[in-house]
């Protein structure tokens, strides 16, 4: 008896401990709900994500995120090469950029009465990312012209390639082209990379089929010349001669354009001529760079005999002139490079980056 006793009002003391921790439990989420402690912050982080200055060492940028009933306080971490001048604790944040960033994630979390809500993060970089097609059109007809758009991001220049029997009737360096697909037009490749004056992004590309109404019975594509030729095909004309030798123009796959190209471009003055023909050029004494405007024809050569012994060439400072020294017209206008292989094969290479001058 005396023990079934004890037994009872230990259950009942175990009873009441219960059900005073449950009744605490619920105090507990009571107060927290009436004290708005958010367990995540509902808004993205605000500001640049394509970090590039070209004019001096440093830059700055501002980034925020939107006021959290319940956050007390901001809590923001940077990458390397990012300091916070001001705004720690804030929802708002004013931040210098040094020359050692190179990218990485600006985070967020906020404080409350309950603790550190979850953080927020957003990706900075100075490399622009790859284009992303919005407006396109993957099945042409012969003599109509398309239009081909990527996603706009503020601070770049796109280069748009288009492929044999078209042409690019206007837009280079937007993010908008305008493309006309002649009949010789028979399938490729529209491609687009982003530059600014750090970086040249990864390229993107959209594979273009020939429209059932260019073909012909046998299936063949129909060949008519309407006067509209490619300008890379106008660069890459075959049977040239060059000091009594001929000229078989060549595509090398292997330059890409980080291979070939000038700087700065767009071009406000001048840019110069960066050529990385590998070892097969080693030898190479010097390269002639041919620019041609959007007609195709030549308005200016350039020399370069500036070889370091691995068919790496850079001109002197091109002033954006013709061969009389008069200024060319702003627009866009297509180069090409002509130089000696090992084996005393003359090559042109069409460069896969256009000039557009301001």
């Amino acid at each position: 008896m005396k023990n079934s006793t004890i037994l009872s009002v230990l259950f009942s003391f175990i009873s009441l401990a219960a059900f005073a921790q449950n009744l605490e439990i619920g105090t507990r989420a009571q107060n927290n709900a009436s004290l708005n402690c958010p367990v995540a912050l509902s808004s993205e982080i605000a500001g640049e994500t394509l970090l590039c200055d070209a004019a001096s060492a440093y830059s700055f940028s501002k980034y925020k995120i939107s006021l959290e009933p319940g956050v007390s306080a901001y809590n923001w971490t940077l990458p390397q090469g990012m300091t916070i001048r001001s705004g720690q604790g804030s929802n708002r944040i004013f931040v210098e950029i040094d020359y050692s960033f190179t990218n990485g994630y600006i985070t967020v979390s906020g404080q409350t009465a309950c603790g550190t809500t979850t953080a927020n993060t957003i990706y900075v970089d100075v490399v622009p990312p790859a284009p992303k097609f919005e407006t396109y059109e993957l099945s042409v007809q012969a003599d109509a012209a398309y239009e081909y758009a990527v996603e706009q991001i503020s601070g770049v220049n796109y280069v748009w390639t288009a492929p044999y029997g078209a042409i690019i009737l206007a837009g280079q360096g937007t993010a908008s082209v305008k493309i006309k697909f002649s009949q010789s037009f028979a399938g490729g490749d529209v491609e687009v990379y982003a530059e600014n004056a750090c970086a040249v992004g990864a390229s993107e590309s959209l594979t273009i089929a020939v429209g059932p109404s260019m073909l012909s019975s046998d299936n063949n594509t129909v060949s008519l010349n309407d006067g509209t030729e490619n300008q890379e095909a106008q660069l890459n004309e075959t049977d040239r001669t060059n000091n009594d030798r001929t000229v078989a123009s060549t595509e090398i796959a292997a330059l890409a354009h980080s291979n070939v190209y000038n700087y700065p471009n767009p071009v406000n003055g001048s840019t110069r001529f960066f050529v990385s023909l590998g070892d097969n050029y080693s030898q190479t004494e010097s390269i002639q760079i041919n620019i041609f405007d959007i007609k195709g024809q030549l308005v200016k050569s350039i020399l370069s005999t500036d070889n370091n012994g691995q068919g790496t060439f850079n001109t002197e400072t091109w002033n954006a002139a013709d061969e009389s020294g008069n200024p060319l017209a702003a627009g866009v206008y297509f180069y090409s490079v002509t130089a000696q292989d090992n084996n005393g094969n003359i090559n042109t290479i069409a460069a896969k980056s256009n000039i557009q001058i301001r």
